[in-house]
């Protein structure tokens, strides 16, 4: 009884324990804010947006971190250029914003996500950054830059929107693949509205008819080819 009465009231004395995570953001020097293009008219598309990813882009053995941005919407433009940010760890606790000159700070679509991964085995990490109407892959030359090579890659998605994607060997060729999940058949000229107590509010996903993923076979030598109807995935909407 008197060890049991001793430890309780040990415990009783001991301090609560302290938070298991410290909001560092400013001392870490990071300063963004993320821009959705928040219109009267709910584009569905602004309530999903604001992907991030942690990637060691210039091999010094600490991890980066790249924000992707939002987008204008035709209710609502930034007044300045809608960029993503990609700080870059010093090491010591401090990040730095080098996505403009890294050539990854604007986007010619509306951002959602990324996904980071070596595609054609040079050691360096590269860029797939999701969005609507179109996506981007970025390959990192090695310099401290990269290089928006969509269109030759054959990866550009163009027409969906593509919420997010995943880098995975799935034939085990020694290649990454690429996943593409795409969501929604949308457009901003879509006269879809919805309103609850007579105010405009976003519609419900189920409104909208799913779109299927595509998976794009890497062939090597910086091209991907579709493979979506061989792998049956055209039926898997949403």
């Amino acid at each position: 009884m008197r060890a049991a009465v001793l430890l309780l009231a040990l415990m009783a004395r001991a301090e609560a324990p302290s938070g298991l995570f410290k909001d560092v953001t400013v001392q870490a020097g990071i300063n963004w804010t993320h821009f959705n293009g928040e219109s009267p008219a709910r584009y569905l598309v602004e309530s999903t947006t604001g992907g991030l990813g942690f990637f060691d882009f210039d091999g010094d053995g600490n991890l980066d971190l790249y924000l992707v941005n939002g987008g204008d919407t035709p209710g609502n433009r930034s007044a300045s250029p809608v960029r993503s940010a990609l700080y870059r760890n010093s090491g010591n606790g401090q990040f730095h914003d080098v996505a403009a000159k890294s050539g990854v700070d604007r986007l010619p679509f509306y951002g959602m996500g990324v996904a980071a991964a070596d595609y054609d085995n040079d050691g360096r990490t590269d860029l797939y950054v999701t969005g609507y109407p179109s996506s981007a892959l970025f390959h990192n030359t090695g310099d401290g830059t990269f290089s928006n090579v969509s269109k030759a890659a054959g990866v550009e998605n163009t027409g969906e929107w593509a919420a997010s994607a995943a880098w995975f060997d799935y034939d085990r060729d020694g290649l990454l693949d690429l996943f593409v999940a795409n969501y929604a058949e949308f457009s901003f000229t879509d006269k879809h509205r919805c309103d609850f107590a007579g105010r405009p509010v976003y519609c419900s996903q189920t409104d909208y008819k799913g779109r299927p993923p595509k998976l794009y076979h890497n062939e090597g030598e910086g091209k991907f080819r579709d493979v979506s109807r061989e792998a049956s995935l055209l039926n898997q909407v949403g």
